[in-house]
């Protein structure tokens, strides 16, 4: 048997071993007979009447939970923003549509690799190619190859069939592996898809590998160079790992394929410090830096969060094993969150969220809580607040002003809200008094009088529970003590 004869016969098995779990979806020409349906994202409009397939029928479809996979196929019709698609273009770009989603949704990958992964590279692809469609770069490029691209190169990822793939001694060999496997792919699912389509989006999808490019950034440039195709799924691909999806399916990801040994939550934080930070970076686009600059600034955020929340989740189980007398107060209770903030003059504040009905729970326990908290953060004041939940003002009916529907409790309107919030700021200092002050410029502030009793306990802390008090609700406040014993408040 020749070499090539060994390569192919090796492709094959691995091309085998990727779909053992796919229905057969190729035994029969009649697209019509699958039971699927389109995005209405891009197919929310019917294709025209002389199509072949089940998109000319397509009616629209309940809302879907959020926990309910999405099936939905990509309608080529609206990838191509009018232009006129030919049948036989449709017919074989639905049926590689259909062959990844059965293999992408199979047990092979997890969520953070499935077909939603897909619709979302292609999405993104779609709208990164009509930003940059007009550059000399990419003005000739066939769009369909990029949305093939887009569509299976996650096919054949070693990261996921490690078991099936013949072990290669290169990057530059198992490229050409996943290139082989996808080439075929798509030759089995749409045997009719021309050559000058599948072949340099199989060479494209082969090459989007963030691994690939860190272990090879000079070929990546010039596979960049000679297929500009490349950067616009590239971009595409590395735009859907930033973001709260990006945090979200890092978890993921990091959750199905790694054992739990000792690691924690701050897993996810070192994954987005050592590998998403570099995405904004290495983007080819224009547009493409564009959005992975703004995805990032929110990727930031979401670390800070986690870093936070995971820090005093860490600080309180370090209190609750090492302080006896708070460990019995300590170990009923539960927290929502926690959130860092700027209160000025270079100092922030942690607030950390607690369940309403926990509340007198953390207060029987706040003081001494606090007190051992702000060692640990010597730089910070902690606050504990309720996490409570605002509701509308209930609507009343079209046909009666006096049927209205059920009322809201007195404790969810945003007065109610907004007061408990004042009380949780400062306790267990007592409100002894309140005016809304009206300033020159038309504006209003709310003056709080607290206790004189707790002036030199909390004096120093007062421009922290205003500017918290102000990124809670959106309000100004100003805390301070009575003047004399005989102000009338």
């Amino acid at each position: 048997m020749s070499q090539d004869q060994t390569k192919t016969s090796k492709t094959e098995g691995v091309f085998k071993s990727i779909h053992r779990r796919m229905s057969s979806f190729g035994k029969s020409s009649r697209t019509s007979e699958l039971p699927y349906e389109t995005m209405p994202s891009i197919a929310d409009q019917l294709p025209s009447s002389n199509s072949s397939s089940r998109l000319s029928s397509v009616k629209s479809h309940p809302k879907r939970r959020n926990d309910e996979r999405d099936t939905r196929l990509i309608s080529l019709d609206k990838l191509m923003d009018g232009a006129t698609v030919a049948d036989k273009n449709r017919r074989w770009f639905e049926k590689i549509n259909i062959a990844v989603r059965a293999q992408m949704n199979s047990s092979d990958y997890d969520c953070s690799h499935d077909y939603e992964h897909i619709q979302r590279v292609v999405m993104s692809a779609h709208r990164l190619w009509h930003a940059e469609k007009d550059h000399e770069v990419f003005r000739n490029i066939d769009p369909l190859i990029i949305y093939v691209a887009a569509m299976v190169h996650d096919v054949g990822d070693g990261k996921y069939l490690s078991d099936e793939l013949v072990e290669m001694d290169t990057d530059e060999a198992r490229q050409e592996q996943q290139r082989d496997s996808i080439e075929l792919f798509i030759r089995k699912a749409a045997p009719e898809c021309p050559p000058y389509i599948w072949g340099p989006a199989s060479h494209v999808a082969a090459l989007v590998s963030f691994t690939r490019e860190l272990r090879n950034p000079v070929l990546i440039a010039q596979q960049c160079a000679a297929y500009p195709a490349l950067q616009i799924v590239q971009d595409s691909d590395r735009l859907d790992g930033l973001g709260a999806v990006g945090i979200i399916r890092g978890a993921v990801y990091g959750g199905a394929t790694e054992p739990r040994g000792t690691g924690t939550v701050r897993r996810v934080v070192h994954v987005v410090d050592e590998r998403h930070a570099r995405y904004v970076e290495m983007m080819k686009t224009r547009s493409g830096k564009r959005e992975a600059a703004k995805r990032w600034e929110a990727m930031e955020e979401i670390r800070d969060q986690i870093m936070k929340q995971a820090n005093c989740e860490h600080a309180l189980t370090d209190l609750e094993n090492n302080v006896p007398d708070l460990k019995a107060s300590l170990r009923p209770l539960q927290f929502v969150s926690a959130r860092e903030i700027e209160v000025g003059h270079g100092r922030k504040a942690i607030v950390i969220f607690v369940p309403v009905p926990l509340l007198s729970g953390w207060h029987k326990a706040q003081q001494r809580l606090t007190r051992e908290l702000e060692k640990k953060f010597s730089d910070r004041h902690v606050l504990i607040v309720a996490s409570r939940r605002i509701l509308p003002r209930p609507k009343r009916s079209n046909r009666s002003r006096s049927n209205q529907t059920q009322k809201r409790p007195q404790s969810r309107t945003l007065t109610a809200v907004h007061d408990a919030i004042l009380t949780d700021l400062v306790f267990p200092v007592e409100i002894v008094g309140k005016r809304l002050r009206t300033r020159e410029d038309g504006s209003k502030i709310l003056k709080v009088v607290l206790d004189e009793k707790e002036r030199g306990g909390v004096d120093y802390r007062l421009d922290t529970y205003s500017e918290v008090y102000k990124r809670l609700t959106g309000k100004g406040v100003n805390f301070e003590f009575p003047q004399s014993q005989q102000t009338d408040y």
